[in-house]
């Protein structure tokens, strides 16, 4: 088996850019689809099948651990070139999860009968929620599968072929769900429809690991009891984590819709959507260097790793202080403008835009702690990250418990906020200054400091834009939007960016002009 490596430098530049081109994808798909299914569904019917997917949702959190473990093993054997332990980690993970993913779809299959004693159900048809659970279950099974292939590819650092067999995957389901949709099927066939696109990543994602790393097997004859120990004894942590994830990013639409119904969950997802939207922009950054992240710790290169932490932080940290800024100043208009004016009115505590600039303020820290959870994970530190997810899980159910009966939708983000500021925001730095060799003033100054006057910058500058002209149509918010964004740019060159990153971008702006003058 061929396990040569490429360049770190090109594959991480590689890594970053594929990811932001995928995560652009999403914004423009979700961007265009939400409209369409919330109106040819309606509220009730969409947020019952939200509903349904979160509840479903949980499959993937019970994987044991295994697929991050898949990753840390299979990037440690890619960095010593074993082959045969490679053989083993993949084939393990891979038959491990296939039999659980049956085992936890035949279980989730009985949860479909207490949907209606669960939640306000009300305007929907209960067994076409049932058959879209049926799918969505064999979906979150396919899913698990396709994840342990994915996970070589990223130890393997190519993150970048994942990138652009998710997005062709997305594009294929897109198209289908719009099919189905203007067609006048329901909630079974978009649901079929993301079946189709799992099965499709599966199988474009086992054929580039055979051109990646050929020789790969997955054969059962590879399994190995002790590498299962291994790979569940790494991963418990992890499921700890994943668990903590479950419970604070899945919880949310479950309790409004068990408090306040299932119409009201659509108007919840809405603002939840666009900061998980906005957290996947984070991840695109901070999951491009997991892969580096794991060589360097597996050499033993403490200060290049440090180093490139630090770097990864602070550039993350740009972008994180950015999309919050954009989103508090121009996030109710945009909910006006895209979904209607019935998302940003009525009483305080039941609109999206309130809900929304809660969100953003409590997305803040928890963005921000990722890069520091990537250089946990590469340096197989889990158990804190694991105990501060259950802490803040558990806290936010118990918040979520007082907070949503007496405050609505306002009440769910506030049960959010505080624990993502308390374990987020200070725990986990404080964890992360104690235990690695970092200086705390060069760490407040590039991590902290710097990405957050970038931040401050860019809200006054959109704030001040939509006081003096508030956008209620697109042209006036594209424009608006554009310049804030500029403006964005313009701080970070000036205040944010190392010098050897402001010499890469101008050679990389020298390059862009010279092809399109040789065009």
């Amino acid at each position: 088996m061929n396990l040569n490596l490429t360049s770190s430098r090109d594959s991480l530049a590689r890594n970053i850019a594929t990811n932001f081109l995928n995560y652009g994808f999403v914004l423009v798909s979700a961007f265009i689809m939400l409209p369409i299914m919330i109106g040819h569904l309606g509220a009730e019917r969409y947020g019952l099948w939200i509903l349904a997917g979160e509840i479903v949702g949980y499959l993937a959190f019970l994987d044991l651990g295994v697929r991050s473990a898949a990753v840390y093993f299979g990037a440690g054997s890619l960095a010593r070139r074993d082959s045969d332990e490679l053989n083993r980690v993949a084939a393990t993970a891979f038959w491990s999860l296939a039999i659980l993913g049956a085992a936890f779809s035949a279980l989730c299959l009985a949860v479909v009968h207490w949907l209606p004693s669960l939640f306000k159900v009300s305007g929907v048809d209960v067994d076409e929620a049932r058959w879209s659970v049926l799918w969505i279950t064999v979906t979150t099974a396919v899913t698990l599968l396709a994840d342990v292939l994915t996970a070589i590819l990223n130890g393997r650092r190519r993150l970048d072929l994942v990138n652009v067999i998710d997005t062709a995957s997305r594009a294929a389901g897109f198209i289908a769900t719009v099919i189905f949709l203007y067609a006048g099927y329901g909630l079974v066939a978009v649901s079929l429809a993301q079946l189709g696109m799992k099965v499709l990543l599966l199988v474009l994602t086992r054929v580039a690991l055979a051109k990646v790393v050929p020789g790969l097997s997955l054969s059962p004859g590879y399994l190995s009891l002790s590498w299962l120990i291994r790979l569940c004894r790494f991963g418990m942590p992890s499921l700890l984590i994943n668990l903590g994830q479950a419970v604070n990013g899945r919880t949310d639409l479950i309790l409004v819709g068990m408090f306040l119904g299932v119409r009201m969950v659509t108007f919840y997802s809405i603002p939840r959507n666009l900061m998980e939207y906005a957290f996947s922009g984070v991840r695109s950054i901070t999951t491009s260097y997991t892969a580096h992240l794991l060589h360097l710790s597996a050499e033993n290169r403490t200060e290049d790793l440090l180093r490139l932490y630090e770097s990864g932080a602070r550039l993350s940290g740009i972008a994180i202080c950015l999309l919050t800024a954009y989103i508090s100043a121009f996030g109710s208009s945009f909910l006006r403008i895209w979904q209607g004016p019935v998302f940003v009115t009525g009483v305080w505590d039941m609109r999206a835009d309130v809900a929304l600039l809660i969100l953003a303020a409590a997305f803040l820290p928890r963005m921000a702690a990722h890069m520091s959870t990537q250089l946990l994970f590469a340096t197989g530190r889990l158990a804190f990250t694991a105990w501060s997810n259950a802490a803040e899980a558990a806290a936010k159910v118990a918040l979520s418990f007082v907070l949503v009966p007496r405050w609505g939708l306002a009440g769910m983000a506030i049960a959010n906020l505080i624990p993502m500021y308390l374990v987020d925001g200070f725990a986990t730095t404080l964890y992360l200054l104690r235990i690695f060799p970092l200086s705390v003033a060069r760490f407040m100054r590039n991590v902290v400091a710097r990405p957050l006057a970038v931040g401050l910058a860019a809200f006054a500058v959109s704030w001040l834009l939509v006081r003096w002209k508030q956008p209620l149509h697109w042209p006036v918010f594209l424009l608006e939007a554009a310049f804030s964004a500029l403006c964005g740019i313009a701080v970070t060159w000036k205040i944010a960016l190392e010098n050897h990153e402001l010499m890469l971008a101008r050679d990389f702006a020298r390059k862009i002009r010279s092809k399109t003058r040789g065009t």
